[in-house]
């Protein structure tokens, strides 16, 4: 059988899905044999488009079927290396990072989708960069810069201006 193959591969997660007992430790047996077993096919695939393939469907199989969130943030990482312009994989880590409380991997994902987006959205993801240093990291100095960012490129967002005055009000080493 080849997991490249998208009929093969939703064959073997039916069969997945029924090798385990519902409500019981083993539910999930026939998805980690399967995981094994896609993660054991992905380096002999030749094509980057099979490649893509697998991973996405391993990252599904981890989030989805084994609620492994860490394992599915790091296939998308995977993916994410395949071609570093497509937009979902960045998506999904951003959602699991949120889940796991990552909030260092939020911001860098955060970090790398501002690569590709225009201005208003990239003021948009600062923004969320800024409270995300101030309010999980409670880094106000950080939080400040990229609100500084965010202005740049959206100068005239009232809520920016006012929450960089807050945290120049509260001074040094003050978090919220």
């Amino acid at each position: 059988s080849d997991p490249a193959d998208a009929d093969t591969r939703a064959e073997a997660e039916r069969l997945a899905r029924h090798l385990g007992t519902p409500g019981e430790p083993d539910a999930a047996r026939g998805f980690v044999l399967l995981s094994a077993s896609y993660e054991a096919a992905v380096p002999r695939l030749e094509e980057d488009y099979e490649r893509r393939e697998l991973l996405t469907s391993l990252a599904r199989i981890y989030d989805d079927e084994l609620d492994d969130p860490r394992r599915a943030l790091v296939t998308h990482e995977r993916l994410l290396a395949l071609d570093p312009t497509e937009p979902a994989p960045l998506e999904a880590m951003d959602e699991l990072a949120v889940l796991l409380g990552d909030w260092p991997k939020v911001i860098e994902v955060l970090e790398k989708r501002l690569e590709n987006v225009p201005d208003m959205e990239g003021a948009d993801i600062l923004r969320r960069i800024a409270r995300t240093k101030l309010e999980m990291l409670d880094d106000a100095t950080s939080a400040a810069d990229a609100y500084e960012r965010a202005l740049t490129l959206d100068g005239d967002h009232a809520p920016t201006i006012d929450r960089l005055i807050e945290i120049y009000e509260a001074g040094p080493g003050e978090g919220k």
